[in-house]
């Protein structure tokens, strides 16, 4: 006997690809008005976005908008996300770390990225979901010895949507300076360009994609570090051009610091534990100014003055004989998050490998207890590795969402 054939027509599912989702009318979850279902999908993990995107175009729209992250601040929602890119292997994407779900996750390549290019000497900002990448140097790997070509590219990484896009250059381009976001802008100071060490300093407008000159600083200076203080920009020590033999110059220790206010610069001698040309890991947690130096985190109180907080006394860090070096820091409220880095590791006393390191470990600054020697000791522990990216932190940034 041949089977009975149902005539009836099946009731078709709405496809999630016609208009009908994509309209303003439809709602984002049936049966409930659209501000509820709104404030709903905000209160999700902000990890689950990008698969949440792929529930419907209304859904992909909303998890891409402003509103979206507007509403995520408003209930208290926004979580903090750390971006890292490390040295190895080489033009790896930026990897980002979800705090509260301990995952890592990769981001699209960075554009101009690439296995035969060795990109140094840029700087990395987060201004509200958006990730910047500005200036640098670019060398070929073949000829890894040479002047390179000096760029003053501006990416600009959308958190929102996934996706990377150029902004108005710098001019002129600049290299190994210094850069730091207040208030919405993004300051650069310094850095050395294809010609000179420069003196000069901007101002980017991010809403505008626009910049703007500012007052030059006291003294060129280049391989300097950028931090965002009491709402004004640290430029902290650096390698310096002297122009006259009887003009010595101030300590490389030195940090020049720029008042948006009054739009004028000021020197502060020494403040670096070190007179060196490059400063040492240094970060500004809960709106102070901390860094790591002798196996001490420390807090800076004004002049030369820097108060120890805690040994690092636990973990990869504080390793003995071999410490760590190249590591990045990342200030997460009362947390300072130290990750990636290296550290020389000698088979006899004449062969030594450079060991590249993958870990993070987390530093709470309210969490002080006492050693057995009666030094403080801080509490840390230990957050996922990176993975595959290690060695060498070139870049991080912290944003909110």
């Amino acid at each position: 006997m041949m089977p009975a054939v149902n005539n009836e027509k099946k009731k078709e599912r709405p496809n999630c690809d016609d208009d009908i989702c994509a309209s303003d009318d439809y709602p984002l979850i049936p049966g409930l008005p659209d501000h509820i279902s709104k404030a709903f999908l905000a209160m999700l993990p902000r990890a689950s976005f990008t698969r949440l995107q792929l529930v419907s175009r209304s859904w992909k729209r909303y998890f891409q908008s402003e509103e979206l992250f507007d509403i995520r601040r408003q209930i208290g929602e926004a979580e903090p996300c750390i971006y890292v890119l490390a040295e190895h292997p080489r033009a790896a994407p930026f990897v980002m770390l979800h705090p509260r779900a301990d995952k890592w996750v990769s981001l699209p390549p960075t554009p101009g990225h690439s296995k035969d290019q060795i990109w140094e000497g840029f700087s990395c900002v987060a201004v509200d979901s958006f990730l910047f990448v500005m200036g640098g140097t670019r060398r070929s790997t073949h000829h890894p010895y040479s002047t390179g070509e000096m760029c003053g590219e501006v990416w600009r990484y959308d958190a929102k949507t996934n996706k990377w896009e150029a902004r108005r250059k710098m001019d002129p381009a600049r290299s190994w300076h210094a850069a730091a976001a207040i208030g919405g802008r993004i300051y650069v100071a310094g850095g050395s360009s294809p010609h000179t060490i420069l003196q000069s300093a901007q101002v980017y407008d991010v809403s505008s994609d626009s910049w703007s000159p500012l007052p030059d600083m006291r003294h060129r200076r280049f391989g300097c570090q950028g931090l965002a203080l009491n709402h004004e920009l640290w430029v902290v020590a650096g390698e310096f051009e002297i122009h006259h033999t009887s003009d010595t110059g101030p300590e490389h220790g030195s940090v020049e610091i720029f008042d948006p206010k009054s739009c004028s610069w000021r020197l502060a001698p020494d403040v670096c534990l070190d007179s060196e040309k490059v400063a040492g890991p240094m970060v500004v947690a809960d709106g102070r100014l901390l860094c790591v130096h002798q196996r001490t985190v420390r807090e800076y109180k004004g002049g030369k003055n820097w108060e120890i907080l805690g040994y690092v006394s636990s973990g990869d860090l504080s390793q003995r004989p071999y410490p760590r070096f190249g590591f990045g820091l990342v200030s997460l409220e009362k947390e300072v998050f130290v990750i990636g880095g290296a550290r020389e590791s000698w088979q006899n006393q004449t062969r030594c490998t450079i060991q590249n390191l993958d870990t993070v470990e987390v530093c709470n600054l309210d969490q002080l207890s006492k050693s057995r020697d009666s030094c403080p000791e801080l509490s840390w522990r230990d957050a996922s590795p990176m993975g595959v990216c290690r060695g060498t932190i070139l870049a991080t940034a912290l944003v909110w969402l």
